[in-house]
């Protein structure tokens, strides 16, 4: 039919990645605002946000495993130095990210040498 059969309102600037669950009807959306929100398909809300930190570069990256249980956000630093990684439980997303990294470029461009 190709018509619109929902509209997933919340960012407040571009949209810079889409990723659906493997493992359900939800899927994460992150942009330019500096946040991430989960949604479910048959909902028009948004289940849960997460505001990136000030640290945090907009244009930010949100990606399900292949199970659907874990999803990591990535977000450039602002010193252009490297990324945040940060992995969340997807059934516990409000807790928090149960696992924050930095990785720097100089760390990977010495580990591939």
């Amino acid at each position: 039919d190709n018509k619109i059969l929902r509209k997933f309102k919340g960012h407040q600037d571009k949209i810079s990645c889409l990723s659906m669950c493997p493992a359900d009807d939800t899927f994460l959306s992150s942009g330019d605002d500096r946040s991430v929100r989960l949604w479910n398909v048959q909902q028009a809300g948004c289940l849960a946000e997460c505001k990136l930190p000030v640290e945090a570069a907009g244009g930010t990256l949100a990606v399900f495993d292949s199970t659907g249980l874990v999803f990591c956000v990535a977000a450039r630093m602002n010193t252009g130095t490297g990324y945040y990684l940060h992995l969340y439980d997807a059934r516990n997303f409000s807790a928090g990210a149960f696992a924050e990294l930095k990785v720097l470029f100089d760390d990977l461009e010495n580990a591939i040498d």
